[in-house]
């Protein structure tokens, strides 16, 4: 068993404050791009770094050339561009990643769940392995499905590659992945959204339906002291799950 490294989105206002709770740099490229504030606070950092793919308020990856424009700034590692239920389109994403960064800083995204998809992935991939949130899922099917999908491929991958875990469905998720020794990290801006909607994540019972950091890329006032201490409780009761 290992411990798995957290990641967290949050607005760059509550950078300074929130990301220090984390154990690594994730970091909306889409955002860099945009926000000088928010990209200059992460090259101010020495942690390591995990570089997402996706445009902000759309489901689109970036092109490689917006990828690399924030990666010779930052450097760490790149997400690969994935597209939902597109393998075919994924795995070329992948191999032109792997030319324009080195593979051994090139994450590749599994998408679709057939066990040719997984093959695939297993032959063509490097070392570390992303698995969606919503892994192979429709938005309509519930958590509890979504939740066991990629559980099930977690157990695939156990002994063969290290997985990231793009986002939480569920904060319950996470007492499947405890004991894994292959899952190595994972990003959410989940118990930062539900501390910007007043709300403890320990009651939390819904289902996801989009990733957090749609949500966070926006003005906020600075952090309130009442709100600070919701986060670092959420985040506490993500590390107990994880630990």
């Amino acid at each position: 068993m290992q411990r798995i490294s957290l990641g967290l989105d949050c607005p760059t206002s509550w950078l300074e404050q929130v990301q220090p709770l984390a154990d690594y740099d994730y970091v909306l490229v889409d955002k860099a791009l945009r926000d000088k504030a928010y990209l200059n606070y992460f090259k101010n950092s020495n942690r390591p770094k995990i570089l997402n793919n996706r445009v902000l308020l759309g489901w689109e990856p970036l092109p490689l050339s917006q990828i690399k424009e924030v990666w010779d700034t930052l450097g760490g590692m790149v997400i690969s561009p994935d597209w939902m239920w597109d393998s075919s389109r994924t795995f070329g994403a992948y191999e032109e990643c792997c030319k324009a960064f080195g593979e051994k800083n090139v994450i590749g995204v599994l998408q679709g769940v057939t066990l040719s998809d997984i093959d695939t992935c297993l032959r063509l991939y490097g070392g570390k392995i992303a698995l969606p949130f919503d892994l192979g899922s429709k938005k309509e099917e519930t958590v509890q499905v979504k939740m066991g999908r990629r559980l099930v491929v977690v157990d695939i991958f156990e002994t063969r590659r290290k997985i990231h875990l793009l986002g939480l469905t569920n904060p319950k998720e996470l007492e499947s992945y405890r004991y894994s020794d292959a899952v190595e990290s994972l990003n959410t801006g989940l118990p930062i959204l539900l501390a910007l909607q007043g709300q403890d994540i320990g009651g939390y019972d819904e289902e996801k339906k989009r990733s957090s950091y749609h949500s966070m890329d926006m003005s906020h006032p600075s952090l309130s002291y009442e709100t600070l201490k919701l986060v670092e409780a959420n985040v506490e009761y993500i590390r107990r799950l994880l630990d």
